[in-house]
């Protein structure tokens, strides 16, 4: 293991015990909020289960005329049970007959033949396999898990939402008057990065229900930079502020529509590695796996639910966008070294038109088990004003300065996870895009591909198209396209190294490791420049699979905290060991 690996291992690993000896703090009407891939400003209520079906969970299973069954049931033929049942963590099997409302909770429902249902079917966090028509009454599926745990009682409790491994977090706070809600914030902005430092977000969120299905909510949250710039060319004080109308029944069905105006510090690539992973790894180890640039703007946009899982959205936003330096925020280790440059940025007022959809029906957003997500946008930007980098013509054809530049972008990313068995699953990955038309893509909006993620086994940015480029110690991503394909099968280890206690209100709590994901992946992609001539791929085509990176490896991941060993297929690069604080998609 090479030098700079064995640092990054002591530097994740100092972060959990920095974990281990933090406090927890609660308070009446207090929420913890902890999503580090969420935007700096709280826009939307946290998708999932909606409250009004956790409320008939709870009071069903609780109900004390209820019968409550644990882990698998099945009822055999010829068997009759008659009155409520409830089944936590099933799945139940239905041969004979239940006569009676049903509920199962985070389990499947199985049908099997000769059995019957004469009652209603609750069933959340799984699914419903068999003949539906057995069952004469009201049948509700739902695939998202319910957020619930059982107390020292057996009965059903809401589960605190659990803070992820060294997640940059923060708190709100939450009063009534009269019709208006009002959320007081204050987080860190979701990151650490060698541009912002620390980013410090802090204000209020109104909320007011203008009828029974119709809400309005006002957002005004600042931002504040603290690392300083010696340059005097970025800005310390940001904000984002927000106004949204939606009309539905609840977050996944109608529609809605806002207006934003912000001045933020952008991303250049999603990826590599979530948010929080990135201020992790700047903050102890001085390696930032991301680049950004100043945005600043006002942003128009609708949305609306087709069904309960697919979302379709337009928006038009015109933004200023400049480059930003480098800064010299703390870290732990290196800090005698200096930071990677922020790369230049092709500096001007961008308007944008843009077209999104996305499906969802995962039973988890963060750690699902079964389900699909695919997102996927068309943009369609246009400058006047752009002030472009200087680039050799190997990389980048001509940007045109005359008012009349313009170019197409589209991105997707496409996931699917399968439970084989109650132990096995099976995840899929495929995502890419990039130029689609018009003129050669700004410097903020090209690619790469390389580890840490979506490929470990190679070095950071291993593929960005510089060949023939000047040598830039900032590495900026060229590329105009890339595409990833990630595969993984997972299997169920149990440890049994948990430790059960029972806290003063009865609530059961555990600490330690119960169960580990034996993780087995290969991943494989590939950036690359569009268009006519050497080193380029026509742009009705992708380049040779043998042109492609790819790796395989092996991990295991215990519940978003994850160790991993890659080896890249092709390059002839060592052997890559790495701890990931989520799972890798």
């Amino acid at each position: 293991m090479t030098p700079c690996h064995r640092t990054l291992v002591t530097g994740h690993l100092v972060a959990l015990l920095l974990v281990g000896i933090a406090s927890r703090a609660s308070a009446q009407d207090s929420v913890i909020v902890i999503d580090p891939d969420a935007p700096a400003a709280p826009t939307a209520e946290r998708s999932g289960l909606p409250s009004e079906v956790l409320e008939r969970v709870l009071g069903r299973f609780n109900d004390p005329a209820t019968t409550r069954l644990d882990g698998e049931v099945v009822l055999p033929a010829g068997a009759l049970l008659r009155g409520p049942v409830a089944v936590w963590r099933g799945p139940l099997r239905v041969a004979g007959e239940l006569s009676g409302p049903v509920l199962v909770v985070n389990g499947d429902l199985e049908l099997l033949a000769g059995g019957r249902i004469t009652g209603e079917v609750l069933v959340v966090g799984g699914g419903v396999v068999g003949d539906t028509t057995a069952i004469a009454g009201r049948l509700e599926a739902y695939p998202t898990v319910a957020p619930v745990m059982r107390d020292a009682e057996g009965r059903l409790v809401p589960r605190p939402r659990r803070r992820g491994l060294l997640d940059f977090g923060g708190a709100q706070r939450s009063f009534q008057t009269g019709k208006v809600r009002t959320t007081l914030f204050f987080s860190t902005g979701g990151t650490y990065n060698r541009v912002e430092g620390l980013p410090i977000t802090f204000g209020p969120r109104f909320s007011y229900p203008i009828g029974p299905d119709r809400r309005a909510s006002l957002g005004v949250l600042g931002i504040i930079r603290t690392t300083g710039d010696p340059t005097e060319l970025g800005e310390q004080v940001g904000y984002d502020g927000r106004f949204d109308y939606s009309q539905g029944t609840s977050n996944h069905h109608g529609w809605g529509a806002g207006v934003r105006a912000s001045q933020t510090v952008q991303a250049i690539e999603a990826e590599p590695l979530g948010r929080s992973e990135v201020g992790w790894s700047s903050l102890l180890l001085h390696r930032d796996y991301r680049d950004y640039y100043l945005n600043e703007g006002v942003a128009f946009y609708a949305y609306n639910w087709v069904g309960s899982s697919t979302r379709l959205e337009a928006g038009w936003r015109t933004e200023r966008q400049r480059s930003l330096p480098a800064n010299d925020p703390w870290t732990l280790f290196r800090a005698q070294e200096p930071w990677r440059p922020n790369p230049l940025v092709d500096d001007g007022r961008y308007r944008t038109f843009h077209l999104g959809v996305a499906y969802d029906t995962r039973n988890d957003r963060h750690l699902p088990t079964s389900g699909t997500w695919i997102r996927a946008t068309w943009e369609r930007s246009s400058s006047r004003d752009v002030g472009p980098v200087d680039l050799p013509a190997t990389v980048r054809g001509p940007i045109p300065t005359d008012g009349s530049y313009a170019f197409q972008r589209f991105w997707f990313d496409a996931r699917s996870y399968t439970r084989l068995t109650p132990a096995m699953r099976l995840h899929l990955r495929a995502a890419g895009g990039g130029w689609l038309g018009g003129d050669p893509l700004p410097l903020q909006e090209r690619v790469s591909v390389g580890g840490p993620d979506p490929l470990p086994g190679y070095g950071f940015r291993a593929d960005r198209c510089g060949e023939g480029a000047p040598a830039d110690p900032a590495l900026p991503a060229l590329c105009d396209r890339s595409l990833v394909v990630q595969a993984e099968f997972r299997t169920r280890l149990d440890l049994g190294l948990l430790y059960r206690y029972r806290e003063r209100s009865g609530v059961e709590q555990a600490i330690g490791i119960d169960q580990v994901d034996v993780v087995v992946h290969g991943d494989a992609g590939k950036g690359w420049l569009t268009g006519d001539g050497p080193g380029r791929v026509p742009n009705d085509r992708i380049p040779a699979l043998d042109e492609w990176l790819s790796e395989v490896g092996i991990g295991l991941d215990a519940g978003g905290l994850g160790a991993y060993l890659s080896k890249s297929l092709t390059g002839g690069e060592p052997v890559r060991f790495f701890l990931r604080l989520q799972r890798r998609f």
